[in-house]
């Protein structure tokens, strides 16, 4: 390889970089030699290409055919601006040529200061010309060193490579570390482009990009002007992203530090592509993807307890306190919300912590005040926050943790009960409680059991309360007590409510006062709680015995019947006191007063009221509706007799009651009188009453029967008086009920009289009617008689005859009926009437108006007309005509110009007239009855015209009274219609204006801007004008708005308009959408309308433009650097010189190259079933690979192309040892980039350091917890002995000992085992337990009594306290002091005497244990009974005994 000067060699890539972009550029632009004469020579010996490519132009010149050679394959020679292309060996003519030698990308890429030459031969065939020309090209290079953070010298980067920030690692006080620096190294410009990867950027800070200054944009970045430029995803302060063109040096330096410390809960993440020169096929020669990461602070908080449902779950009492756990590497403290959260310690805090600092716990409870048990204060659920803060700089990280106790559970099922009077049967509630709890405030009738209750934790379990009561309640009020059910935790309670009804005791009779005579039954009812008895006493009562009842005793509610057993004959009233007594109360040694209910039977009456005397005659009208009541007091039957017109209801009855008399209608005109009697009878004696009615006559008279003579025109009424006992009414005939009226049309006997009313008569002829007034009672009537009159009108007609002018007055006579009306009726307008209307005879004088009209007029319908039957008396009203001459004239039209007068002759008139309105330009002159007219000139461009008249002196009574003269004159010609033109905006045509105007009349042309020429312009008379344009290269068009052709004799103007088209150009800037960087789509832009002809200018080298008619078919090469590539071209019209604006600026842009080196770090526990994602991020369509995936690491997939997402799952690490994947990573498949991923699972833990726990109490002994250390997975306990119970409640297991009722203590082993044990046996933890025996010590006893007389045997028994024991098999003479007892006590036992002469023995006699059988026997023998001697025998003693105590 050939070494060179590299400060050259960049500065001359730089300008072959410049040239290859150009590749629409003029052939001037590249790098060439002028042209040498025609001899044998070569213009160069040495051309240098740059490293990204480029070309360069020479001159041969030989006087004869010479040859090439040496031409290697990434050299292209090319003759005469493209038209041959040389290959190795070709021969040329004679003559001097030019020649372009070019070269793409060198990607040999063998590494700074390499390259590629090749040495170029040339050979004439005469042998005069031989050469060589020598072309170099470099290798290019891209080289990147850092100096990594904790590291303490630079090395250059991995292609895929990291830089990792501690938290704190920041420019930020008070930590002020320095950047991180990249130097680079490139002889070609290379660029940074970001790639999306997930960042967590600060939510409490916002941060603006800072670019450089405005004069800069242009310059490349060197390495002095490229400091910090910006901040990339909230917090990684970089360089300027994006282009970096070469510069002298070849060199940069790039900075890196974090803005702030990392406090956000999650590492910080951002990649960058350091992308150096592309090769030949579209990919990067070198580039460098970097992950720069910022670690998280360390500082996680854990909990002993379930945090499942986002809170730490107390229970409502009893709660144990849970553990919390913070693992930080700065300083933290505890925030509490509530004064209920309990901590130990008090404050927890953690204070100069850090990196190597371990953790720290505290404990968690709730504690509120005035409770004890843990227990929560309320019925509703307590809620509350605790935060550990760690305070990482300025910044204060909250771990916030939700606290929640449940709600305190106190309730009852039931708040009342109500007991029945003697229910003595137990009734219950329960009572829901989290805690323990009291009954109190039970009274001494009311036994309640428990009276204390445990409730239960964490779920409430109902606890039955049991209450009855003792005794009947004999109270005559219910007995009521409120229970308080407390809790013993907190001061919640609740009341229960006890009720027992009151002791019923009461009586009711149906009826109290029995009729005379009535033996009927009634009910007597009886409510009692209890027993009662009854009696009857008849003390005061006239007779006895007389009342009967159906029973005297009875318990609990019953109807009895009562009544008197015979009717009272006697004349007295008789009564009996029925007694009801409480037996209950009797037998309960109470006092009650019984309930007495007096029952009175009355005595026989016959009494009326009012008497007869006292009421004296009863008087009735004729059709009286009243009635008259008679009350009877009567204690048997009575009834009602009388007349047959008189009616008594009811007529008989029985006891007492109202007898309504009435009587019947009377039609007669005489009174009449009767009687009726009320009358009883007992015994065969009759009492009566008799009492006289009477009932006055009929009436029926009319008075005022005939009117007569009645005028026709009414202003009265009649009356006529009537008298009537009933309802009347008035019959009027039929052909007179139009004009007879009664008022009232019927009448009752209040009503007196009926007043009639008789219309108008206004009929010519006299009517008559006979009216009728009826009884509707007994058929009486009358008649009255009606007569009227005729009505009188004079309907003769009259004939006026009236003059035009001043007409005389004539007077019409009126004849008519007295107070009959009249109105004039069709007076005409012309015409006046002394009187419009009027009552009675009269006259009407009519007067008439001079008639102005041109035609003669007469009165139609004009009269007068009775009011009151339309009847009339005509008059007709005429007058002659007004004569005037108003035929109209219209005059011969007059010439604009020197018109000629005109003449005319008024026809025949009345009275005088006189010329109105003639116009200001017309002459009017009068002589007799010719009148004459003339005209003035009009200079107006429109014809005129006017009307005048010539009106009567009695045009103002009527404006007809004229005569209308027309006339008109010729206009002034003028065309003023407005021309307009639009003409080309090259090559425009002329146009030609028409001057139309009045023969001779001056014009001229005004308003003609200097860019267009008209011809001629000025004249008289008609004319054409030609209007005349240059070329307009404006892409606006232009117009002459204020060009006119004017009359110069009255100033009228003709307005002319042009207007030149702007130049048609599509000058709109077009920006392309991005072309993707791998196989982009085909792209189109279409250049709009254009006049003339345009070409493409500068279209980069990297860009493909093909033009088809208007459409440019843009085709782009593949990108294969990671930086986006743009550039602008130009589509320039031939009139450019013209107007430099005729061009369409067109901007492409391309993205680059994706493929996401980030490493993706993940960590497993041991046991871990959870799935990490690893993002793969690359561009679409490219292909992808995982390598070296560890055997204990599953993957969803092993290769694809494009982004997608990798589940990475684990198998389970049973070794103690952690493990590190090694060399895994997502490998790309187009240039071999990799993604590595860290995988890394911790070793498995577990607890098996052996455990003895403390020896158990045989007797109900006490829990022991053995806590188990950390351990990966689950376990379970094995190996339980019976008499062992464990439970687990988290990390720890409960034991509970059942009773041991062995003398022997008992011992055991047990495991606990993971769930793992079978992949690996040592996973053990051991725990030994043991438990000591019962003590049951009984001394072993053997003793015989004596017969008689014997001692007490005592023996000390000896047995753990709770150990109980019993005799057993005691017979019926051994007798000891207690035959069961618990614990340790003295046992005295002794026996009656034998009676027996054989000794006994206590068989089977034994201290037995109640809690395992055990037996320790009592050996009791007592001696026979000593026989006693036989008087008759020898040595006998008569009633002597023998002495036992002797043998003793």
């Amino acid at each position: 390889m050939m070494k060179y000067n590299y400060i050259k060699i960049m500065r001359l890539a730089t300008m072959a970089a410049l040239m290859f972009a150009a590749a629409s550029c003029a052939k001037d632009d590249f790098q060439t030699e002028e042209p040498i004469p025609a001899q044998n020579a070569i213009s160069v010996s040495k051309i240098d290409i740059a490293p990204l490519g480029g070309e360069y132009t020479f001159t041969v010149s030989s006087d004869s055919k010479w040859k090439i050679s040496g031409i290697p394959s990434w050299l292209s020679v090319v003759e005469e601006n493209g038209k041959k292309s040389l290959k190795d060996g070709d021969r040329v003519k004679a003559g001097t040529r030019s020649f372009t030698v070019s070269a793409a990308v060198n990607d040999e890429h063998t590494g700074i200061g390499t390259g590629r030459e090749a040495v170029l031969a040339f050979d004439s065939e005469n042998g005069f010309m031989s050469g060589q020309v020598k072309v170099e090209q470099p290798c290019p290079y891209f080289v990147i060193t850092a100096r990594k953070p904790g590291l303490g010298s630079s090395g250059e980067l991995g292609h895929s490579d990291s830089v990792t920030f501690p938290w704190n690692f920041t420019s930020e006080q008070p930590f002020g570390r320095e950047a991180v620096t990249f130097s680079v190294e490139s002889n070609t410009g290379w660029r940074i482009v970001k790639e999306v990867t997930k960042s967590i950027s600060l939510d409490y800070r916002k941060y603006s990009r800072r670019i450089l200054a405005a004069d800069d944009s242009e310059a490349s970045p060197s390495s002095e002007a490229l400091t910090r430029s910006g901040v990339e995803d909230g917090w990684l302060e970089t360089p300027a992203l994006g282009e970096y063109e070469l510069n002298d040096e070849g060199a940069w330096t790039l900075p890196f530090i974090p803005e702030t410390y990392n406090a956000t809960g999650e590492n910080r993440a951002l990649r960058l592509r350091f992308i150096g020169a592309y090769g030949n096929d579209g990919k990067p020669l070198d580039e460098y993807v970097v992950d720069f990461l910022q670690n998280n602070v360390r500082f996680n908080v854990s909990m002993s307890a379930d945090y499942s449902s986002g809170y730490v779950e107390f229970p409502a009492a009893h709660s144990s306190e849970m553990t919390m756990t913070v693992d930080s590497e700065i300083d933290w403290y505890v925030e509490k919300d509530a004064s209920w959260l309990a901590t130990v310690p008090d404050s927890p805090a953690g204070e100069g912590l850090g990196a190597d600092s371990p953790a720290t716990s505290f404990s968690l409870n709730v504690s509120h005040s005035g409770c004890s048990g843990n227990a929560n204060p309320d019925k509703t659920v307590q809620a509350s926050k605790l935060r550990v803060v760690g305070k990482a700089g300025a910044t204060l990280l909250p771990n916030e943790v939700n606290v929640r106790q449940a709600a305190y559970v106190h309730n009852l099922s039931a708040n009342s009960v109500e007991i029945a009077n003697n229910d003595l049967s137990a009734k219950s509630f329960d009572v829901l409680s989290s805690g323990e709890w009291t009954i109190s405030g039970a009274p001494d009738w009311l036994s309640v059991s428990p009276v204390s209750g445990s409730g239960h934790v964490p779920d409430a379990v109902s606890e039955s309360v049991s209450l009855k009561a003792l005794s009947q309640n004999l109270g005559f009020s219910a007995r009521t007590v409120q229970l308080k059910v407390a809790s013993a935790l907190n001061s919640l309670s609740e009341s229960f409510s006890v009720s027992q009804a009151p002791y019923i005791f009461e009586a009711t009779a149906a009826n109290l006062s029995l009729n005379t005579l009535s033996t009927d039954k009634y009910d007597l009812d009886i409510k009692s709680s209890g027993k009662w008895s009854v009696s009857v006493s008849y003390e005061g009562s006239p007779s006895a015995d007389w009342l009967g009842i159906s029973a005297t005793s009875g318990s609990g509610d019953a109807t009895l019947s009562y009544g008197a057993l015979t009717g009272n004959e006697v004349q007295k009233d008789r009564f009996a006191v029925i007694s009801i007594h409480s037996v209950t109360h009797e037998e309960a040694g109470i006092a009650v007063e019984p309930i007495k209910i007096q029952i009175t039977q009355r005595k026989y009456t016959f009494e009326v009221s009012p008497l007869p005397d006292a009421l004296g005659v009863l008087a009735f009208g004729p059709l009286s509706d009243e009635s008259h009541t008679i009350s009877v007091s009567c204690s048997h039957i009575w009834s009602v007799s009388g007349s047959d017109w008189i009616s008594a209801v009811p007529s008989s009855g029985s006891g007492d009651g109202k007898v309504v008399i009435k009587v019947q209608n009377n039609l007669t005109k005489t009174d009449r009188s009767g009687t009726f009697t009320i009358s009883s009878s007992l015994n065969g004696v009759t009492h009566s009453h008799t009492y006289n009615v009477t009932q006055s006559a009929f009436v029926f008279n009319v008075s005022g029967t005939s009117f007569t003579d009645l005028a026709p025109i009414q202003t009265s009424s009649y009356t006529t008086s009537v008298e009537c006992s009933g309802d009347w009414k008035v019959e009027i005939p039929s052909d007179a009920v139009s004009w007879i009226t009664a008022t009232p049309s019927s009448g009752k006997a209040s009503d007196r009289s009926v007043t009639f009313k008789v219309s108008d008569n206004v009929l010519k002829s006299t009517r008559t009617a006979e009216v009728k007034v009826s009884s509707a009672l007994g058929g009486y009537s009358e008649s009255v008689h009606f007569q009227q009159n005729q009505f009188v009108f004079d309907e003769t007609a009259v004939n006026i005859q009236a003059v035009t002018l001043s007409p005389a007055q004539t007077k019409v006579p009126v004849t008519i009926s007295d107070g009959a009306s009249w109105t004039v009726v069709g007076k005409p307008s012309w015409a006046t009437v002394s009187s419009a209307s009027g009552t009675g005879s009269g006259e009407v004088t009519v007067s008439v108006a001079d008639n102005y009209e041109l035609s003669a007029r007469t009165s139609s319908g004009f009269g007068i007309r009775s009011s009151k039957n339309s009847l009339l008396k005509p008059i007709t009203l005429s007058q002659s005509a007004f004569v005037y001459d108003t035929a109209p004239v219209t005059l011969t039209e007059y010439s604009e110009l020197n018109a000629p007068a005109q003449q005319f002759t008024m026809g025949e008139c009345m009275g005088t007239w006189s010329v109105k309105n003639a116009p200001d330009w017309a002459k009017v002159s009068v002589s007799g009855s010719a009148v004459t007219v003339g005209a003035s000139d009009n200079l107006k461009t429109t014809e005129r015209s006017a009307e005048f008249t010539l009106e009567s002196q009695y045009v103002g009574y009527n404006s007809a009274l004229k005569k209308k003269i027309t006339l008109s004159q010729a206009a002034f010609v003028f065309d003023g219609t407005a021309a307009s033109f639009t003409v080309d905006a090259v090559n425009p045509a002329a146009n030609t204006v028409d001057v139309k105007i009045s023969s001779a009349a001056p014009w001229e042309m005004t308003g003609v801007p200097s860019w267009i020429t008209v011809t001629p312009s000025q004249g008289t008379g008609n004319a054409s004008v030609k209007v005349e344009c240059p070329d307009n290269f404006g892409l606006s068009q232009r117009s002459a708005g204020d060009m006119y052709v004017k009359s110069t004799l009255n100033g009228l103007t003709k307005k002319v308009s042009v207007v030149q088209k702007a130049f048609v150009f599509d000058t709109k800037a077009v920006t392309v959408p991005q072309f993707v960087s791998y196989k982009a789509s085909v792209q189109t832009v279409t250049a709009g309308e254009c006049i003339g002809t345009w070409s493409v200018k500068d279209a980069p080298s990297w860009l493909n433009v093909a033009v088809d008619g208007s459409v440019l078919t843009l085709t782009a090469s593949d990108n294969t650097d990671s930086s986006a590539r743009s550039a602008t071209f130009r589509v320039e019209s031939q009139y450019i010189s013209q107007n430099p604006a005729l061009k369409k600026e067109i901007t492409v842009s391309q993205a680059g190259y994706v493929f996401d080196e980030t490493t993706a770090s993940m960590t497993f526990s041991p046991v871990n079933e959870s799935r990490k994602t690893v993002k793969v991020t690359c561009t679409a369509g490219s292909p992808w690979t995982l390598v070296n995936v560890p055997s204990w690491v599953n993957v969803s997939a092993s290769s694809g192309s494009g982004s997608t997402d990798i589940s990475v799952t684990v198998e389970t690490n049973v070794s103690e040892q952690s493990r590190i994947s090694s060399g895994f990573a997502v490998k790309s498949g187009l240039t071999g980039a990799l993604k590595p991923i860290e995988v890394t699972q911790t070793g498995f833990v577990f607890d098996k350091t052996p455990v003895t726990v403390p020896q158990f109490g045989a007797y109900k002994a006490a829990s022991q917890t053995v806590t188990i250390g950390e351990c990966s997975g689950t376990w379970s306990v094995a190996g339980l002995p019976e008499w062992l119970s464990a439970r687990v409640s988290g990390g720890s297991i409960i034991l509970t000992a059942s009773d041991n009722n062995d003398t022997a203590s008992r011992s055991a082993t047990f495991r606990v085992e993971s769930q793992y044990i079978s992949q690996n046996p040592a996973y053990v933890k051991e725990i030994t337990v043991s438990q000591e025996g019962i003590t049951f010590d009984v001394p072993s006893v053997s003793h015989t009594f004596d017969a008689v007389d014997s001692y007490l045997l005592n023996i000390n028994i000896n047995c753990s306290s709770w150990v109980r024991w019993e005799l057993v098999n005691v017979p019926d003479w051994v007798v000891p002091t207690t035959t069961s007892f618990t614990g340790s006590c003295m046992l005295s036992i002794r026996v009656e005497d034998n009676p027996d002469e054989t000794e006994r023995t206590a068989s089977g006699l034994a201290v037995k244990c109640t809690l395992n059988g055990q037996l320790a026997p009592i050996s009791i023998t007592q001696r026979a009974k000593v026989k006693e001697p036989d008087p008759e025998q020898p040595g006998g003693t008569e009633g002597g005994e023998t002495g036992g105590k002797e043998d003793v």
